[in-house]
């Protein structure tokens, strides 16, 4: 399953190629993220204080920095001086807050656009790579075992597409962790006067985190060993129906009907615990949005800090909550990727160390 991509000097180009662009434009996708808090922070201000306060002005030249970059709309010495003319009102000082806004959301477009497409063709060379590695390998063991043709078609593919919809949130939450762990500790001192724990809301972030992950662990324990049965009976089912269809079985209807019953009964203790992970995960995934913004925003009213850094603070929360919870998020893609890689241990097992066919060179292209 890796070998076969990774160790194939004609696929490394690719395989190490594409995961490297993979990182880089997660690497952008998650500075755009990190540029959206800190304009977050410019935006609240500017409701709440206008041009008043100082901090608007040290980051306007920022965003307009940024912004003449993408959109050249505005130049950046005409925008710097509207900035720095003291009469400038609140009218547009709102309009080149919203001016800086416009290069973040194409710029997140793009990017998201980018991935995927980089994404869907990682996994596709990918599933190539195992395809052609197990029918070189190809032999009468392995056209006996249950499903062995399914699990060419199918199991390969949905193998490298969940190790990409794995290791891609991993990759992230990493950088993530690296923007934005310094933004919460610095925005922490704006809460010092109403708690005296340095870096509160990272440590929040962290132990709210682990909880969940642990009561996910906890909940959704069952899953795995539930959609492994799922693999297997439906391999069971698909085999006996083309076995019936090339009129090589020896069994009844009556045999095909037990079969899937036993489908059934296996799907339906499947859909109970992916029920009771599902209630779970929602709830937890809900709790951490309002409960923040509840607390933030008494903050406010009492005083303790500004709109504009609860804003900035809610999004630099989010982000952390995020990356330190990647494992709970992602708990149900590892259920189906360990019955994945279990099928094709299985067909592996069959093939001949020794006994390799030759087949022609592929012609790879984007």
């Amino acid at each position: 399953m890796f070998r076969s991509f990774f160790c194939d000097t004609r696929r490394a180009w690719i395989a190490y190629g594409g995961a490297f662009l993979l990182v880089m434009l997660m690497v952008l996708h998650v500075g755009t993220s990190y540029l959206y808090a800190e304009m977050m922070n410019v935006f609240g201000e500017v409701l709440q204080r206008g041009a008043e306060s100082d901090s608007v002005h040290q980051y306007l030249h920022t965003i307009v920095y940024y912004a003449g970059t993408f959109v050249p709309l505005l130049s950046v010495d005409t925008a710097n001086r509207f900035i720095s003319d003291q009469s400038i009102t609140l009218t547009g000082l709102y309009g080149i807050v919203m001016y800086g806004f416009i290069p973040v959301p194409i710029l997140y477009w793009i990017l998201n656009n980018g991935i995927q497409y980089a994404s869907d063709r990682y996994v596709w060379y990918w599933r190539e790579a195992i395809t052609m590695h197990y029918i070189q390998r190809w032999n009468v063991r392995s056209a006996k075992l249950e499903g062995s043709s399914q699990r060419i078609h199918e199991a390969a593919n949905n193998f490298a597409s969940s190790m990409l919809d794995i290791c891609r949130p991993i990759v992230r939450s990493a950088l993530a962790l690296f923007a934005f762990v310094p933004m919460l500790w610095a925005l922490s001192k704006e809460f010092e006067n109403y708690c005296h724990v340095p870096g509160i809301l990272l440590w929040t972030a962290i132990l709210f985190s682990v909880f969940g992950t642990l009561v996910s662990l906890r909940v959704g324990r069952r899953l795995p060993q539930c959609e492994c049965v799922v693999q297997q009976n439906e391999g069971h089912f698909r085999s006996k129906l083309e076995s019936i269809n090339r009129g090589r079985s020896g069994g009844t209807i009556y045999d095909t009907a037990t079969l899937f019953e036993n489908l059934s009964t296996s799907c339906k203790r499947l859909h109970r615990q992916r029920l009771k992970f599902n209630l779970w995960l929602v709830f937890y995934q809900h709790v951490w949005e309002y409960i923040p913004l509840f607390l933030l925003g008494f903050l406010v009213v009492i005083g303790v800090t500004s709109f504009g850094v609860m804003m900035q603070t809610r999004n630099a929360l989010g982000e952390a909550k995020g990356a330190l919870s990647v494992f709970s998020d992602t708990m149900p893609i590892w259920t189906r990727l360990n019955s994945f890689v279990q099928r094709l241990n299985e067909l592996e097992q069959t093939f001949e160390p020794n006994q390799v066919k030759e087949l022609e060179a592929l012609d790879y292209q984007i």
